[in-house]
């Protein structure tokens, strides 16, 4: 017999998510299955305030442990901005961090010599956070004056401001490093070790004590622990380890706007351009919006948010509806990683990777 618990909590004016707590002891692989046979997937936790409301959940805090939908990267791991936002390659500093993909420094100090420093995320350093305005597109940046780790500086930056800072241009970094002095300071760079189910960044995390350990390189997913006074603190298991499990289901609203920008951009511009105006680059997730999207206009390309990290669009959300054109994506010349959207006939809505510094129309959506 399956026993569900369900507790509703509003995550925003358009999300409410509801919780469902399932007491059947299965493998992480498993629980998630049926989590997306019954439900949606796994629960993921993005906050504090959501891990306060899982842990009130009736019956949760009575188990010796609960699975969650945290998993260890199994495939490449990719160095992303905190937000979300790929990182643009084509910064001489980004070639810095690049190298030793076993290293476990995942998160990015930057010094005022323009080097760039891996270093343990869990390390406390000073860290500088971006206030954005999203109507004028107008940043402002504060330096910390206490040091942090690199997830409490990100909480930080997120309540009293928009986000640690984030850099996708030269320019941007010569304003940054004029502004920090002589403080090595955290900035929004880190690459994805933990993946949640739906493969959405964990850029909240509250581990235990000496958590995530090595475990004999073998604990590569995350439940919440009760018993040994851990208080539903996270840790690091075997994934054939067999516990009840907590899943999630949405009711987001499916109705957008789409605003096609007649500039020629590359596609970070584009994506600079609809996170200041819109919401984000279009991302396409059926036929049905990729037909809509078809009869917007008559140019030939467009760029759409769609990025190379195991395909992911620019939200964050993964590429489960792909529309290739044939032969594609063939990631010519080994540096195409970003995603335009062919509009006129006889391709019409096919799909090509692209290098990312090309310069097209693009589409926003909101």
């Amino acid at each position: 017999t399956t026993f569900c618990f369900v507790v509703a909590s509003v995550i925003s004016q358009h999300v409410i998510l509801q919780y469902h707590f399932v007491e059947l002891e299965k493998t992480w692989g498993e629980a998630q299955n049926y989590c997306r046979s019954h439900y949606q997937d796994l629960i993921s936790i993005h906050s504090a305030q959501q891990m306060e409301t899982i842990r009130n959940i009736s019956g949760v805090s009575n188990e010796e442990a609960v699975w969650i939908g945290l998993r260890r990267n199994a495939g490449v791991r990719q160095w992303l901005w905190s937000n979300g936002d790929p990182v643009n390659t084509s910064m001489s500093v980004i070639k810095q961090i690049s190298n030793e993909s076993k290293n476990i420094k995942n998160c990015v100090v930057i010094k005022t010599n323009t080097t760039w420093q891996r270093e343990n995320c869990s390390k406390v350093n000073h860290f500088i956070c971006m206030k954005e305005n999203k109507t004028s597109g107008q940043r402002e940046y504060h330096i910390s004056s206490d040091e942090r780790s690199w997830f409490e500086a990100l909480e930080i930056c997120r309540r009293d401001y928009t986000d640690l800072t984030r850099i996708h241009s030269p320019e941007q970094l010569q304003e940054i490093q004029s502004k920090i002095g002589n403080k090595k300071v955290w900035i929004g760079l880190y690459r994805d070790e933990w993946l949640w189910s739906n493969r959405k960044p964990a850029l909240f995390q509250d581990w235990g004590q000496g958590e995530p350990n090595s475990g004999g390189n073998n604990e590569n997913c995350a439940g919440l622990q009760f018993d040994n006074n851990r208080d539903g603190k996270w840790i690091n298991f075997q994934c054939t380890d067999s516990f009840p499990f907590l899943c999630y289901q949405d009711n987001l609203s499916t109705g957008r706007q789409y605003h096609f920008i007649q500039e020629e951009k590359t596609w970070f511009e584009a994506l600079e351009i609809c996170r200041e105006n819109y919401t984000d680059l279009v991302s396409v997730r059926s036929q049905k919006e990729l037909k809509e999207i078809k009869t917007i206009s008559g140019i030939t390309a467009i760029w759409i948010g769609l990025y190379r990290n195991v395909w992911q669009w620019s939200n964050g959300d993964p590429a489960l509806f792909q529309n290739w054109n044939a032969g594609e994506p063939d990631n010519a010349g080994k540096d195409e990683n970003c995603v335009g959207m062919w509009i006129r006939n006889p391709s019409a809505g096919k799909w090509k990777d692209s290098r990312c510094s090309e310069e097209t129309y693009f589409l926003c959506s909101q």
